[in-house]
Order: C-alpha cells, then sequence, then structure tokens
C-alpha cells in the first residue's frame, strides 16, 4: 500500500469518527437556567439556553428524532429555585463557538431552602 493510500484512508477515518463521536456522545446534566436566547441565521435559527454550568444550544436534530425545540424552549424558566434534568449531545468547543445541544428535558422538584419550597 502506498503512503498516499494510508494517508487517504487515515483522513477518511478522521472525517466520520469525529462527526459521529460528536453527535453521538450523549450525556445528562442537572442545570438552573439564568437566561435564554433566539439566534436567527441563515438556516432558520437556533435557540441558547444560559446556566450557571454553561451554555447549551437548543435546536432540532434529526439524529434525536427531535422536533421539538421551541416547545422545550417554552417550558425552560430562568429561575434560582427551579432545576432541570436535560440530556445533551455534543462537546463544547468555544473557539468554534459550538455548544451541547439539548435533547430533553425534565423539570426537577423546586429547591428547598429551610425546608421551604421556593417558587
Amino acid at each position: 500500500m502506498s503512503p498516499l493510500t494510508r494517508i487517504l484512508i487515515v483522513v477518511a477515518i478522521v472525517l466520520v469518527a469525529i462527526p459521529t463521536a460528536y453527535y453521538t456522545h450523549a450525556d445528562t446534566r442537572q442545570i438552573e437556567v439564568t437566561g435564554t436566547e433566539r439566534i436567527n441565521n441563515s438556516n432558520g435559527g437556533y435557540y441558547l439556553v444560559y446556566t450557571t454550568t454553561g451554555t447549551y444550544k437548543n435546536m432540532d436534530t434529526a439524529l434525536y428524532f427531535k422536533w421539538d425545540s421551541s416547545d422545550i424552549q417554552g417550558r425552560l424558566r430562568p429561575s434560582r429555585v427551579m432545576r432541570y434534568t436535560v440530556k445533551v449531545n455534543g462537546w463544547r468547543i468555544p473557539f468554534l463557538s459550538m455548544y451541547k445541544n439539548i435533547i430533553s428535558i425534565e423539570a426537577v422538584t423546586p429547591v428547598a431552602v429551610n425546608n421551604v419550597v421556593l417558587q
């Protein structure tokens, strides 16, 4: 096998492996929402969700059959007492402006302080 063929095989593997790893890397986290924003672009746009632990993207994705990003965004409320469990995929790569994408959310019971549930 020639060196050029080997290089092309390695490049092909990398070009398949990195996007596959990015889109299939899923994680579950608990977040506290501090703000939200809609970003409009030529592809229609997406939502950003700001939390105490970082920023996440909320957009539709065919890989996870997620078509309800607007509904998810409508359920997220900035609150110091409400927590959400979110399933996310992808990586946060700041210099490429890439964010983890929210796949699903579930509201967690509001936080209690001194045995009093805050609303």
